[in-house]
């Protein structure tokens, strides 16, 4: 009894030679997540160690996704990617969300408004004739939100009109 009692304290105590995986949040555009991007990144270690990582982003990526690299000093890497917002598109999984403010004036008429690309060279352009715009109305684009992970679809971009 008292080697089963060895054997359980061997392996529960803590190694003192462990090292820690190091964790590095990793702040992406949402053109970078759309499009996909390698980051460098230099990580300097607690001993003085340096090594920059490629980081390889692929199109699609969320928020949260967390990629581990192993390095020479017997660091494990942890980077966590974390979405930046975006100034006028809201991500919402794989769809795009866009506020389109317009007076009343201007959603009475018919009028062509282009959105910033954030698709590659993808400029969304859209118009307003015949769409009868009220305060909260919604116009579906199929195809122009974010790419889906193994997949040629994109998903869905919404543009939700606002009267002022």
């Amino acid at each position: 009894s008292n080697t089963n009692s060895n054997i359980f304290d061997n392996i529960f105590k803590t190694q003192p030679n462990v090292i820690q995986d190091v964790k590095h949040d990793l702040h992406v555009s949402l053109e970078d997540l759309c499009n996909g991007v390698v980051k460098k990144i230099k990580i300097t270690f607690s001993d003085n160690y340096v090594k920059v990582f490629n980081v390889n982003i692929k199109p699609g990526w969320k928020t949260g996704t967390k990629l581990s690299f192993k390095s020479k000093n017997k660091y494990t890497v942890v980077f966590t990617i974390i979405e930046v917002p975006h100034k006028y598109y809201i991500r919402d999984g794989n769809n795009l969300k866009w506020n389109c403010i317009l007076t009343q004036s201007q959603a009475n008429k018919n009028i062509k408004i282009t959105l910033p690309a954030i698709y590659k060279n993808d400029i969304v352009e859209i118009e307003t004739k015949d769409k009868n715009i009220v305060d909260g109305y919604v116009m579906t684009l199929d195809n122009k939100g974010m790419p889906i992970k193994n997949s040629d679809i994109r998903g869905i971009l919404l543009i939700k009109f606002l009267i002022k």
